[in-house]
């Protein structure tokens, strides 16, 4: 009795088996390959990494994510440029598969494909580049991705000190560098391409956000765009500087190609933006510029402004205007000559040098030291006289004196220096400071 029981029960389950398996089919697997970078600067995807011999590799890394036909895959047994993606859910049946990585990026809409690429772009803690936009279309079960974007190389050095970029904007007259792409045939080839959407009025950039130290020796960033002619590329680098250098218009239209490699270098200065200046080996450490906000040579007068207006800004970097306690610095540190025509200039002023001996600090006219001082040959900036009569020097201090007076420093030919109080409404002129 219980054996005639038995038998049908196991007979039941073995079917119900059966039923199992034919309902659940099993899931789709694809072969995927993606495609190198052409040597112009060497070779790359999923994250560039540079393997330190053509300049980039690529490799699927376990996990990395695609979208096929809206469908998100996963790769395992990734090796190098290889892997095998294994679809998360049981996906529909059909002819064409059309492929594309990150799987974050892509959308299709009027049954057209496109890429919306990001507007901010991080840098991987190793490797190059993160989620490089890539695409394949197939009728069977091997994936061959194309890249859609190129890489632009941006070679930063410093000029001088060191500098820590925190992160890089482009812009483009005529393009978006971000935002909608569509995805097109690459000529005749069987490659695609990320093409910006028309020409918007006013087309996105992208910033690459970072944290790396930039020294004289020169660093390497890299940053996908897509293939396109870019009118009046601009690149904007923001510093640990307080303030961005701007490489306003290049001067030149940068074409990006397909999976290539576009090179741009850049010297900069962010800390001092291009201004000169001179260490006058003060206590500080302070530097100070070598000519006057608004002047365009060492013994122009510049612009002069209220005090409200006074600003060393413009300059970019960290300049500002010197306190009076700058000032005070500067007249007691350093040996003080007056010429009634600075470098055959016809220009009156005081020539500041750096001291050659202790006993020279804080002295005007006539060095006590027994050593000579040279305009031509030795350490200094040049105060212009700022009067009509070139016999007078005034120039704003940042520090206030009470709600409607601030300091400023003034000078007499030849014979003294003060600090006097004016009221903030005196039109003087800046002479910029720089940590």
């Amino acid at each position: 009795m219980k054996l005639r029981t038995v038998i049908p029960f196991l007979a039941l389950l073995a079917v119900l088996a059966g039923c199992s398996k034919e309902l659940r089919p099993a899931k789709r697997v694809f072969n995927a390959t993606v495609e190198a970078f052409e040597p112009i600067d060497g070779s790359t995807k999923t994250a560039l990494s540079d393997d330190g011999a053509s300049g980039f590799c690529i490799s699927w890394s376990d996990g990395d994510r695609i979208r096929i036909n809206d469908f998100c895959y996963t790769a395992e047994n990734s090796s190098g440029g290889t892997a095998s993606f294994v679809s998360e859910a049981l996906d529909a049946p059909s002819p064409t598969f059309k492929a594309c990585y990150p799987y974050e990026i892509t959308g299709w809409s009027g049954g057209k494909m496109s890429v919306n690429l990001p507007s901010v772009q991080q840098e991987p803690a190793s490797g190059v580049v993160s989620g490089f936009p890539m695409y394949a279309e197939s009728s069977s079960g091997s994936l061959s991705f194309k890249n859609l974007c190129g890489l632009l190389k941006l070679n930063l050095k410093s000029a001088n000190d060191p500098f820590k970029v925190t992160s890089i904007k482009l812009e483009s007259d005529n393009l978006s560098l971000s935002g909608e792409c569509e995805i097109q045939q690459d000529g005749s080839s069987d490659a695609w391409k990320a093409v910006p959407a028309g020409s918007p009025l006013n087309p996105a950039g992208v910033t690459y956000t970072c944290n790396r130290t930039v020294s004289t020796s020169g660093e390497d960033f890299y940053i996908y765009l897509p293939q396109c002619d870019y009118e009046g590329f601009d690149i904007t680098v923001n510093t640990d500087c307080g303030s961005f250098h701007r490489a306003a218009k290049t001067g030149v239209d940068v074409r990006i190609y397909r999976s290539r490699v576009t090179g741009i270098s850049l010297s900069l200065d962010p800390k001092y933006n291009n201004h000169d200046y001179v260490n006058l080996g003060l206590t500080s450490g302070l530097k100070w510029a070598t000519m006057n906000v608004g002047a365009t040579s060492v013994s122009g007068i510049g612009t002069n402004s209220t005090w409200a207006d006074a600003s060393a800004s413009s300059w970019g970097g960290r300049w500002r205007v010197p306190t009076k306690d700058d000032f005070v610095e500067l007249a007691t540190g350093t040996f003080w000559r007056w010429t009634s025509s600075y470098m055959s200039s016809g220009v009156a002023g005081f020539i500041v040098f750096k001291t050659k001996a202790d006993s020279d600090k804080g002295r005007i006219g006539s060095p006590a030291s027994g050593v000579t001082y040279s305009e031509e040959s030795d350490t200094h900036i040049f105060l212009p006289a700022t009067s009509g009569d070139y016999k007078q020097g005034n120039y704003w201090s940042a520090t206030a004196s009470d709600a409607t007076s601030a300091y400023d420093l003034h000078f007499v030919s030849s014979s003294s220096r003060e600090y006097q109080v004016l009221d903030k409404t005196a039109t003087l002129f800046v002479r910029p400071v720089c940590p």
